[in-house]
């Protein structure tokens, strides 16, 4: 599976781009088979301004072509990667038909 990131008016840092790949890598774990690309995106709607400013755009491609879309917006690329990567792994639970993925184990 490839991992693609843009950040076209943000600065990637290493944490932030490990933060991307970890969450990445442990919400698709049971879709990994079934994935052949992710592509995210992070964007910063108002500058220097402040305020809730950071969205990601999560696109996942799988292996049958189906495109998987999510974005989520936050104060900062953490909280907007956390935010989008957990609506990803709803929507491929769903679309993908994984039920076992979404179970939590006590």
């Amino acid at each position: 599976m490839q991992i693609v990131t843009h950040a076209p008016r943000l600065t990637l840092s290493p944490a932030l781009r490990n933060h991307i790949e970890r969450r990445l890598e442990t919400a698709i774990k049971a879709f990994e088979s079934r994935v052949r690309r992710i592509s995210v995106r992070l964007i910063d709607l108002n500058g220097p301004k402040g305020g809730i400013d950071t969205r990601c755009r999560i696109q996942a491609q799988s292996t049958r072509g189906e495109e998987l879309v999510v974005s989520g917006t936050g104060e900062n690329g953490f909280a907007a990667v956390s935010y989008a990567v957990d609506r990803l792994h709803r929507l491929m639970r769903r679309r993908l038909g994984d039920r076992k993925a979404g179970r939590r184990h006590s």
